[in-house]
Formats: structure tokens, C-alpha cells, sequence
């Protein structure tokens, strides 16, 4: 919603991302505590005027107002937890697992943080409309995608056979 309490930029939006963008990074440094990436200071820009998105940048992570059947990103945990994750891709030890850092391993780090396949819960008001293996409306996904495959209507994991069906 954009509102500030306490002075210009304290919103929930910018409280909410600093507080998941913390934890996360707190909880990878227990994992690997010599990564020089999560001792970094990393740049979070929240209300940015558009909707339905949000994205890394390569230097910081980025999240749009809300819109458009969209929630402020800002203020969703998985949305931010992902959005982190492209940047610890892109950084961590591994040197990018995906290459450039793939929407796969962002929801993974989404997923745990989170505890569930839902990622972005409560961003959309609903993700099931979308084109394609459409979620079972019964379980309720109003995130970004349901990474789990049981929870569409195929039931059958997402493979390039799958796609060319």
C-alpha cells in the first residue's frame, strides 16, 4: 500500500524487504559462513510505480506497487526471498548455478524460505487463469506459480516433452 509511518521510505514495503532480505541472508551465512556476498550491503528498491513485478537487476533487487490484481512485491516474502535468490546464484560460491540465473533456482531458494511450493503467496489474486497446466483451484496458489507439479491439472512434471504436447 505505500504508506509511510515514521518519515519518507519507511513503509511497509521497505520494512518488510529489509526484514525478509536479512533473514535470508542470515540463514545462508550459517550454511556458508566464508560467502563474501552475504557480508555485502545489498540495495533493495521497493514502490517502484508500475505493477505485477519485480526483478534483479544484477547489483540490487527491485519490486513494483501494487496493481493490476497485483500485491505490492515488496511486501510479499517469497517475491522478495526469490528476487534474493538471483543474486545469491549470481554471487555465491557456486558462481551461478544457472547461467544467467534461471527463474528455477530463484523459486528454490523461494520455496525453502517460504515452506512451500507456492511461490510469492498472496501476490496475485489468481494465478490459476494463466495459459498452460493450469493450478487445481482447490489448493489455492495466489502466488507468482506453484512449483510443485502435483498441483496442476496435468499432475505430470513440466519436461520439454511435456511442453511440446
Amino acid at each position: 500500500n505505500g504508506q509511510q509511518v515514521g518519515g519518507t521510505g519507511n513503509t511497509h514495503a521497505s520494512r518488510t524487504t529489509y526484514y525478509h532480505t536479512t533473514h535470508i541472508a542470515d540463514i545462508a551465512s550459517k550454511h556458508l559462513p566464508n560467502e563474501v556476498w552475504l557480508k555485502r550491503q545489498l540495495r533493495a528498491n521497493v514502490n517502484i510505480n508500475d505493477n505485477c513485478n519485480a526483478f534483479w537487476n544484477g547489483n540490487s533487487i527491485n519490486f513494483y506497487t501494487s496493481g493490476g490484481g497485483c500485491a505490492n512485491f515488496g511486501e510479499i516474502s517469497g517475491v522478495v526471498a526469490h528476487e534474493w535468490g538471483h543474486g545469491m546464484d549470481a554471487n555465491g560460491v557456486a558462481g551461478g548455478i544457472s547461467k544467467p540465473s534461471g527463474e528455477g533456482i530463484a523459486d528454490l531458494y523461494a520455496a525453502l524460505y517460504d515452506g512451500t511450493s507456492c511461490i510469492g503467496r498472496g501476490g496475485l489474486s489468481n494465478i490459476c487463469n494463466l495459459k498452460g497446466d493450469r493450478c487445481k483451484f482447490s489448493l489455492g496458489c495466489d502466488g507468482v506459480r506453484d512449483i510443485d507439479y502435483m498441483n496442476h491439472n496435468s499432475e505430470r512434471p513440466h519436461t520439454m516433452s511435456w511442453a511440446s504436447s
